[in-house]
């Protein structure tokens, strides 16, 4: 599973529960509900807004049932990530050197939701 669908799914979960309750709680009408759902739409949250909200605030996350930490890569984490992601082999000189590019990531963002793990490098 990619990081964008899971944090869909995580979105589209949490969108439903705020909304549900929301509505619950305003007493707005099943046929205004239907269609206020249908405007805002469930998979349009951008991931940079949500991840903010569950890196920043930890009972946000919590309550959604949402893990996800934010962490700096280990130097095996980078070496492994270069020999997948580059025509890199298993030369140290070159792997050196593709770690210190600036487009070789140095953080790795976990997420783990409903048994389900992804990690998104930056």
């Amino acid at each position: 599973m990619k990081y964008e669908e899971l944090y869909n799914e995580v979105y589209e979960d949490y969108f439903n529960t705020v909304n549900s309750t929301y509505f619950i709680q305003n007493s707005v009408a099943p046929d205004l509900r239907e269609e206020a759902l249908k405007t805002q739409g469930s998979n349009g949250y951008k991931i940079d807004e949500l991840e903010d909200e569950f890196l920043n605030h930890d009972e946000f996350a919590e309550s959604c049932g949402v893990d996800i930490t934010r962490r700096e890569m280990t130097w095996e984490e980078k070496v492994q990530w270069v020999m997948k992601n580059t025509d890199v082999e298993m030369e140290n000189l070159y792997i050196v050197e593709e770690i210190a590019k600036p487009t070789s990531p140095t953080h790795v963002i976990e997420l783990f939701y409903k048994g389900k793990e992804v990690k998104r490098y930056e």
